[in-house]
């Protein structure tokens, strides 16, 4: 059994839901974040984990685990103004802020994620 825990910033307003598996905890999570709650814990195993950390338990194939990132959304690339939300996608920021690559997934890389589809590099300073 896991409890999956989503704060709002202000005290009241906390809502708790109980799952009993992993996978639909971590959905939850997921929702709680698209939601906009900005605090979200799942409590477990005899620990209170942080979204990141729970995702870790449930998954060893970094492929796998892409598509599940509870922050970018497997897209690679969060907001930078708004690091806990995805760059692209359904569910992507709309500041219009940059993108940088995403910290929960920047551990397992081995190179630098890939570049989001249609990106276009508007640096035209000619580099030596």
């Amino acid at each position: 059994m896991f409890i999956v825990e989503g704060k709002p910033r202000e005290a009241e307003g906390i809502v708790k839901i109980i799952k009993e598996s992993r996978h639909d905890a971590l959905q939850v999570a997921k929702d709680f974040l698209e939601q906009g709650l900005p605090f979200v814990s799942i409590i477990g195993d005899d620990h209170v984990y942080t979204i990141e950390e729970f995702s870790l338990t449930i998954i060893n194939d970094p492929s796998a685990y892409m598509s599940m990132c509870p922050r970018c959304n497997g897209c690679g690339w969060v907001c930078e103004n708004h690091p806990e939300r995805p760059w692209s996608g359904k569910q992507a920021c709309k500041c219009g802020g940059a993108g940088m690559p995403c910290y929960v997934q920047s551990e397992r890389w081995e190179s630098p994620p890939r570049l989001p589809t249609g990106f276009e590099d508007d640096d035209d300073a000619t580099r030596h």
